[in-house]
């Protein structure tokens, strides 16, 4: 099962009741594919393991926060993420609109011994149901690419984290190499439409995702009273040409080439990853 979070070059409408519905049914349906992608030999999931290590090296090395410390996680998927942090000590509360996911996480806390440190619970980034300055860190890993505006979302995470407080969160990145190079990613919607009519590429997923500058996110950090600390871009791949693709054990060698050459920031690769990585910061 292939899910892509980068077909849709859409970023500025406003959220609605029914965006919501969608997203929650959508994430429903997709709840064992996310619990099993850590498991997985794909580009599209190396991409997604690679992310999570890199999301926990910045809180162990970067943030050094103190053990208890409060940590919510919006999104956390099958829990992976929050399993791991609490058994580092912090205090997690996790979120997800999908109560599919969420039993997936609460399995997962069980098994790793760890209940009694992770608080799970529905929740959704545009209303936060937490009072001012409550958490030392927030992460929202893979969940602003599906949000059709940041900036609500963005307030929220900032007016919840303490002052000088940190916030890690992702979005899919408009300068992403695999879609610079294949013209169905970035055509007009016209030609997309004309295409999938054709049979050319796949039907749009029921759950649109969005795609954003790293310049433009950059500055809707700021404008939500957030200061940028650090920022890395994250995976090459899947990469494909209109039908073509390349195969997984092919792709896999190119994403490793591709990652290391982004990690010694080389030029224009630095910001060319599918996922731009930030760590943002509350003024104290």
């Amino acid at each position: 099962m292939q899910i892509s979070s980068s077909e849709a070059p859409v970023v500025g409408h406003q959220t609605s009741p029914e965006d919501g519905e969608v997203r929650k049914t959508y994430f429903e349906s997709v709840a064992p594919f996310w619990k099993d992608i850590y498991n997985l030999d794909t580009v599209y999931a190396r991409i997604h393991q690679e992310r999570r290590i890199a999301v926990l090296k910045i809180v162990a090395e970067q943030l050094r926060l103190p053990p208890g410390s409060r940590i919510l996680e919006i999104g956390c998927g099958s829990g992976t993420t929050a399993v791991a942090l609490a058994q580092q000590g912090f205090s997690l509360t996790a979120l997800d609109i999908a109560e599919g996911m969420l039993a997936s996480a609460r399995e997962c806390a069980i098994q790793a011994g760890v209940e009694d440190r992770v608080d799970l619970g529905l929740g959704d980034a545009h209303n936060l149901r937490f009072a001012e300055n409550c958490f030392s860190a927030v992460l929202a890993i893979g969940v602003l690419p599906w949000l059709p505006s940041v900036s609500e979302p963005l307030r929220e995470m900032a007016r919840v984290l303490r002052p000088g407080g940190y916030l890690i969160t992702t979005v899919d990145n408009r300068g992403r190499l695999d879609r610079l190079i294949d013209p169905v990613k970035w055509a007009h919607p016209f030609t997309i439409g004309l295409l999938r009519r054709l049979g050319w590429i796949a039907p749009a997923k029921a759950a649109p995702s969005y795609l954003v500058s790293i310049r433009n996110f950059n500055r809707q950090l700021q404008q939500a009273g957030l200061e940028k600390v650090s920022g890395m871009t994250i995976g090459f791949g899947p990469f494909s040409f209109l039908k073509l693709r390349l195969p997984e054990p092919l792709g896999l060698r190119v994403h490793g080439f591709l990652q290391r050459a982004a990690d010694r920031n080389i030029p224009f690769l630095s910001n060319a990853g599918a996922q731009y990585l930030v760590v943002g910061r509350k003024p104290a």
